[in-house]
């Protein structure tokens, strides 16, 4: 059994700038959500070992946490400076402990513990496009259409032990970009986000629902299976979506053309000459203005044509 001791009081500083031998993180990588535990002050291949009272940092934006071969020891997600130490003995037993292994000629303890980071910060700009094509219904054009959507998200850590326990498989570290796990977030952000689009289809036009960035992920995390399941499941959460090109499927062009072909017969139907008939009209020309179909000069001319002037 092994205890942490959080070292506090005047002598935070002082322990550090007496100890070349302390744990802290490493940089992180752009996509980088677990490191090994870095010996500052030592060089070499792998020293993330982590023995009976020694020290180590855990900086603003992380969490570090301690396992050996049988799991997880501990998880620290406090930002603080800490010493490891077995359970119940002071530093100098630990030490004589130490001392008595390499006088038995012992190579190694029975078990090695190890020490590694997790990066609490926002991860950005992980990309995903759909496979197939989405059906939105769009309030405009009262029309289901078939869309490609391409973007980023981001996400963070928001539970270290709960993320350490449950999702990541190799202690050791752990990147967004490796295949196996970046299959798992994309296949499940992807389901995740179709029932997101369902929901803003309801209230936003296709053309404009890229600029609500925190409604989309709002609506992603309303899905109370996959994506929307992370923070319960896994300790991390999408914190934005930004949706960088939507794209029509040919059958969706081919339904916009003929619905504004039709829209313009009806507006230029000389016979739609009572009053009802007339402000309905009107308020199609200023959509068609708006959108940028008719030009300033053709809406003052159709608008007295309706008019009767």
């Amino acid at each position: 059994m092994t205890q942490i001791i959080e070292l506090t009081g005047a002598g935070y500083s002082n322990v550090i700038g007496e100890n070349a031998g302390y744990f802290s993180s490493s940089k992180f990588g752009v996509h980088a959500v677990v490191e090994p535990g870095e010996l500052v002050g030592v060089s070499g291949s792998r020293h993330d070992a982590i023995t009976d009272c020694m020290i180590f940092l855990v900086p603003e934006n992380t969490a570090a946490f301690i396992y050996n071969e049988f799991g997880i020891e501990h998880v620290i997600a406090k930002p603080g400076l800490y010493e490891y130490r077995k359970e119940g003995k002071t530093g100098m037993e630990s030490l004589m402990d130490q001392v008595m292994e390499i006088f038995n000629r012992k190579k190694e303890p029975s078990f090695n513990s190890y020490i590694g980071y997790i990066n609490t910060r926002e991860i950005n700009n992980i990309k995903f496009g759909t496979h197939g094509p989405l059906t939105y219904h769009d309030i405009q054009f009262d029309l289901d259409l078939e869309i490609y959507v391409y973007g980023n998200f981001s996400i963070a850590v928001t539970e270290p032990e709960l993320f350490i326990r449950n999702f990541v498989q190799n202690y050791h570290s752990l990147s967004l970009d490796e295949r196996n796990v970046r299959t798992q977030l994309l296949n499940e952000f992807l389901q995740s986000f179709t029932v997101g689009m369902v929901q803003l289809s309801k209230k936003y036009q296709l053309m404009y629902n890229g600029t609500y960035t925190k409604e989309i992920a709002a609506a992603v995390l309303s899905d109370p299976n996959h994506a929307g399941n992370w923070p319960l499941e896994y300790g991390f959460e999408i914190v934005d979506v930004n949706i960088e090109n939507i794209e029509l499927s040919d059958r969706s062009k081919e339904l916009i053309e003929v619905y504004m072909a039709n829209t313009k017969e009806r507006i230029f139907d000389p016979n739609a000459t009572l009053i009802g008939e007339q402000i309905e009209v009107l308020k199609s020309l200023k959509e068609l203005l708006d959108e940028g179909v008719l030009t300033k000069e053709e809406f003052e001319i159709k608008k007295k044509d309706v008019m009767g002037f």
